[in-house]
């Protein structure tokens, strides 16, 4: 999985949202399947929210949120469609 974008941090200096508007390619193989391996492309956002710092330490932990619709290049109908995750690093 490769993505490339730019973030944005949102609400200045002492803001704890950042935006990232990207592109991604995503190679997928799962040897279980018939079609093995699959490919596809497109664009997606995902918001990232630091929390848990204080006066003596930056962030120490954030919740991601990531939005992003893949079109298929090759290989198997599971490399398209809207896709959605969730990650919670405490």
């Amino acid at each position: 999985h490769l993505e490339a974008g730019r973030s944005y941090k949102l609400g200045g200096e002492a803001g704890k949202w950042v935006l990232f508007p990207h592109v991604s390619v995503a190679a997928d193989y799962d040897s279980t399947q018939v079609e093995r391996s699959s490919f596809g492309i497109g664009p997606g956002v995902g918001a990232r929210f630091w929390f848990r710092e204080d006066v003596y330490a930056a962030p120490r932990s954030y919740l991601d949120l990531m939005l992003g619709y893949r079109a298929r290049l090759s290989g198997a109908a599971r490399a398209k469609g809207t896709f959605l995750t969730m990650t919670l690093s405490y």
